[in-house]
């Protein structure tokens, strides 16, 4: 039966592994998860669609199109127009020294070659004065010189935040003679200081315009309408979205992020941690006191170390970010062993193609789903019908453990090699899963111990129990559709514009107002919005810092005092005797586009099947490998889950998308929403 409709609304998260779909459909949410197809993104996008029988739709979509563009090296050649004597800035940078003792580091290759720079004579002042005219024939004979050799061009002045008038002309001449070429000026896409940062997302817009345009494109030839999720979670429209690209570097985790949000507020949940673990990463984000922690700057294609994005080694993008630690633990994530004999894991992933060992896809490299099934822990079929061959991951493992047997006499001493190499493996990746964590709470001065933990992704409730293990944390919650909770968190997400303006001491009312008024422009261009919410906020510091603090914003009085509090909860100390500066103002303008609450799905049928329904009964017992050894452990599907079950473990949870490990001195209860719960 097709059920498609201009009108019906789809979700679709697109990952390294897999594509998830799901949607409302009459009295329940549908779902589709089929293996992302890297090569056309979108042909695996058509596929989830085909397979749940829905020929158009209203299409909600976090993406990784712009991200892999970046990755890969495989985007369009642009041209970089900026002022006489600035061309390099490029390359010069922060001179931040990724890895300070190395003395063969090398920075990421400049985006714009130098051939491909040109400065323009012409010259505002800090404060928006003009010092020297804009050079007109400069600007017409570099875009006639550059004209068949580049797909886009970005335009950044010294000084554009603050008046942009050079800009505006400079593409008014490359339009006239250029019409077709994608341009972006700096000052559109990022009204703030810092010359390198303020061209290096001016760069990584115009490289993704083409880019996004295509891809877009290619969808719109079957999809009626598409809007997308920006990194900040929220979405714009698919026009929109071409002539801002550079806001989706983080498009499916913001997703994420937004669905650990809404489920928090629905269960009253103060602190929560958000972990994610899918086929390629993990990642964590905070919830506090009902508020996501958001980031307004984020390097793609840098260099994570320890979770920690490595500063200087990728590309600065301005724009708000939910704030993530990530590191490279997924279920494809491949197991190796350095020169020394030491095992690892990461940060080399199998990702969707040839995938881990056991898809029997070619993948000849062991990976942590291999060692999952070795341990018995996982089924022998995953989401879409992809089987998995116990035999291959066998192989693959074993071909680690030669030399490698613990001491006779130890906790796990005999054990067959490939269990070994696996238990082994688990360990090392929730140690570093754990970091990540603790970075998003230990290192903010937060205590992991009152968080509860939601956990989702393909891989996330597989490996939760372990984490909590690490940290000491006690309470951690498996949501329905685990696997596909980031599609979740599309149809949970509202509309949102970000904006910026560099501040001017006395006139942060006048600017506020002229936000506003563009805000609301902004966003009333996308729909007919009933609920429309406006957040003022500054970016301050103490006058002489390189840094500041984003503090919500009433007025320029309240607003530093305010700043002088949060300071001090932070850093332990306040500079009472230096001045406060406001740096920018900033503004979030969202719309709320939900009609009900799809969290409550399903909620009053089986609360009422569940008074009559027995205890559930496992559809098997399986041995499966613990820290604690090969245990006999009962498989219950969740489906058969009711509200108000109580089970102790050792146990295993099995679903469509993702299987929960319940190790013994862990209990697994169903909320009245049909959570899982797992306790310590």
């Amino acid at each position: 039966m097709v059920v498609g409709s201009a009108q019906l609304v789809v979700a679709v998260d697109v990952g390294g592994t897999f594509t998830d779909l799901i949607f409302w459909e009459g009295t329940g949410l549908k779902t589709v998860k089929v293996p992302t197809t890297p090569a056309a993104v979108e042909e695996g996008i058509l596929r989830a669609l085909e397979l749940a029988g829905v020929s158009d739709c209203h299409l909600l979509h976090a993406t990784t199109v712009a991200t892999n563009a970046i990755l890969t090296g495989n985007y369009p050649r642009v041209a970089l127009l900026t002022t006489k004597g600035f061309r390099d800035v490029l390359e010069i940078g922060r001179q931040n020294r990724p890895e300070m003792y190395n003395l063969w580091f090398k920075k990421p290759p400049v985006l714009v070659p130098r051939e491909r720079r040109v400065g323009i004579r012409e010259r505002m002042s800090n404060t928006g004065e003009e010092l020297a005219p804009l050079d007109e024939l400069a600007v017409r004979q570099a875009a006639e010189a550059l004209a068949g050799e580049v797909e886009g061009f970005a335009i950044s002045f010294l000084n554009s935040h603050v008046n942009p008038a050079h800009e505006l002309r400079a593409r008014e001449i490359v339009a006239g003679l250029l019409p077709q070429q994608p341009l972006t000026l700096s000052s559109e896409v990022d009204r703030q200081g810092k010359e390198y940062e303020r061209t290096s997302t001016a760069v990584i817009n115009a490289i993704l315009k083409p880019v996004m345009a295509r891809y877009l494109a290619k969808l719109g030839k079957k999809i009626s309408k598409v809007d997308v999720m920006q990194s900040n979670g929220g979405f714009i429209t698919s026009a929109a979205a071409q002539s801002m690209p550079a806001a989706f570097i983080e498009s499916g985790p913001a997703a994420g992020a937004i669905a650990v949000k809404s489920l928090c507020d629905k269960l009253g949940i103060p602190r929560a941690i958000g972990f994610d673990m899918g086929g390629t990463t993990a990642k964590a984000s905070t919830v506090i006191d009902g508020k996501l922690s958001i980031t307004n700057e984020y390097e793609v294609g840098g260099r994570a170390s320890m979770g920690r994005m490595i500063r200087g080694s990728g590309y600065p993008v301005r724009f708000a970010f939910v704030d993530l630690a990530e590191v490279s633990s997924g279920g494809g994530t491949i197991i190796w062993r350095d020169r020394g004999g030491a095992l690892r894991v990461g940060p080399r992933s199998a990702e969707a193609v040839p995938g881990p060992a056991c898809y029997g896809k070619g993948g000849k490299e062991p990976t942590l789903t291999d060692a999952n099934l070795v341990l018995n822990r996982l089924p022998t079929q995953l989401a879409g019908g992809l089987k998995l061959v116990r035999a291959l991951a066998l192989e693959t493992l074993e071909s680690l453990a030669t030399g490698n047997k613990r001491e006779a006499g130890s906790a796990k001493g005999g054990l067959p090699g490939a269990v070994e190499v696996a238990l082994d493996a688990v360990s090392l990746a929730t140690e570093e899963m754990a970091r990540a964590i603790r970075i998003v709470t230990v290192e903010r001065g937060l205590d992991p111990t009152e968080f509860t933990i939601v956990a989702y992704g393909g891989a996330g409730p597989l490996h939760v129990a372990g984490i909590m293990d690490s940290l000491g944390i006690s309470k951690s919650i498996i949501p329905s559709y685990p696997g596909l909770f980031s599609a979740l968190g599309l149809l949970l997400a509202d509309y949102r514009h970000d904006f910026v303006l560099s501040s001017t001491p006395g006139k942060e009312h006048e600017l506020f107002a002229e936000l506003v008024s563009r805000g609301l422009d902004t966003i009333k261009k996308e729909g007919d919005f009933e609920d429309i919410t406006v957040t003022k906020l500054a970016d301050i510091r103490y006058k002489g810092q390189s840094f500041e603090l984003t503090v919500p914003y009433v007025d320029a009085d309240s607003v530093k005092a305010e700043f002088r509090r949060l300071y001090l909860e932070k850093y332990g100390y306040t500079i009472e005797s230096n001045p406060v500066e406001i740096v920018n103002l900033r503004l979030s303008v969202t719309a709320s586009r939900r009609t009900g609450d799809i969290l409550d799905v399903e909620k009053t049928g089986a609360l009422s099947a569940s008074l009559e329904a027995q205890k559930p009964h496992p559809i098997e017992v399986r041995r499966v490998w613990f820290e604690s050894g090969e245990l006999s452990a009962p498989i219950f599907e969740r489906k058969d889950l009711h509200a108000g079950v109580l089970l102790d473990g050792p146990l295993v949870v099995q679903s469509f998308d993702a299987t929960v490990l319940v190790p013994p001195n862990f209990t697994l209860s169903v909320d009245r929403m049909l959570n899982l719960v797992l306790t310590h």
